[in-house]
């Protein structure tokens, strides 16, 4: 909402944040809890994550801590993939997970997770858009796209830019928050009918019922998110942990 002192939220706009920031506690309280796992004499297992971590990634990881409760995992907070990357380099982390598979020899990778992404709109304008509920890109044109930095996945924002290209979006002007980034910035944004974000189905379960999530109409898009560790790691846990997931077609 304009006016004269600058731009001030709308009532929907402060609830909208108010929840964000609820579904952001909550994603903290998940890192303090994996955290807590602990034992008498076990390793610690730094471990890099995105924003949002994949169910089947979080399945396995809680499995595994019940399984081995000698080892603690301790997991940092989102950060760039150079930043990760540096991170597994230096030992402050010893597995990240990552959207994009780091090239070259330096770094071991499996694939541990595959979602399909859908478009996050304004419930009534989705109902609008939407073709026996799913959105085709080309609906989009003329709304912004929300996405988070490109600096945490380069290759797979490209890859998703490109894609839009495709259809006549203008993806240029995305609109990134790097400090707030998803949920806050884009829930309120999206809500607003001031564009879309591409995001699994599971993301929806903790969003207001002002925003609806449909597929996407005659095109897949798959989310990939990788285990990456140092090619040199030795380390019995790390291999533990890696043997822990079963492991997604790469189709």
């Amino acid at each position: 909402m304009r006016s004269n002192a600058g731009v001030d939220p709308t009532p929907a706009g402060r609830a909208l944040l108010d929840e964000a920031r609820a579904i952001l506690a909550r994603h903290d309280q998940m890192l303090r809890v994996m955290a807590g796992y602990a034992g008498e004499g076990g390793g610690v297992i730094g471990l890099g994550i995105p924003l949002l971590l994949a169910p089947d990634v979080l399945r396995v990881l809680a499995k595994f801590s019940a399984d081995h409760p000698a080892t603690r995992f301790n997991p940092g907070h989102h950060s760039s993939m150079t930043a990760q990357l540096d991170d597994l380099r230096s030992g402050r982390l010893d597995v990240s997970f990552l959207r994009d598979r780091p090239v070259g020899t330096e770094f071991d990778a499996i694939l541990v997770a595959k979602e399909e992404l859908g478009v996050l709109l304004a419930t009534d304008l989705a109902a609008e858009l939407g073709d026996g509920g799913a959105v085709g890109f080309d609906a989009l044109r003329g709304l912004r796209w929300f996405s988070c930095s490109r600096s945490s996945s380069p290759s797979w924002h490209d890859k998703i830019a490109s894609v839009l290209r495709g259809y006549g979006l203008d993806v240029d002007s995305a609109a990134v928050e790097d400090a707030v980034q998803i949920p806050s910035v884009m829930l309120a944004a999206v809500s607003a009918h001031d564009g879309f974000a591409l995001v699994p189905q599971h993301c929806t379960a903790t969003y207001p019922d002002t925003v609806a999530w449909s597929p996407i109409a005659g095109h897949s898009l798959m989310q990939r998110t990788w285990a990456v560790w140092r090619a040199s790691t030795r380390r019995r846990e790390i291999a533990r942990l890696i043997t822990a997931f079963d492991l997604p077609e790469d189709g």
